[in-house]
């Protein structure tokens, strides 16, 4: 009657993972690196003598190169895979 923890019935049980809560994990985690990413610009800035402006816009050209050389890389890593694929269901090549 008094015990604790009370014993809960299925039907109040209730997901780990509800749309909210995982709404507010992926708003956290952004806040974070935004935090990070300002605290980077800001320190960047101050020991170098360069206006954080100028420095936020150089880290911006850099990530932007960094995701396009990457993301081409992972489109030809896939046209390969899918290529020894194919190859080995038409039976061209036998592992």
């Amino acid at each position: 009657m008094g015990s604790w923890p009370r014993a809960r019935s299925d039907a109040t049980i209730r997901p780990i993972l509800l749309p909210g809560r995982l709404l507010h994990g992926l708003h956290a985690g952004a806040s974070c690196v935004g935090s990070a990413s300002r605290t980077i610009v800001r320190v960047l800035s101050q020991h170098s003598g360069v206006p954080a402006l100028l420095v936020a816009a150089v880290l911006l050209v850099v990530a932007w190169r960094l995701v396009r050389k990457t993301l081409r890389f992972a489109v030809e890593v896939a046209m390969v895979t899918a290529a020894l694929v194919l190859a080995t269901q038409l039976g061209w090549i036998r592992w």
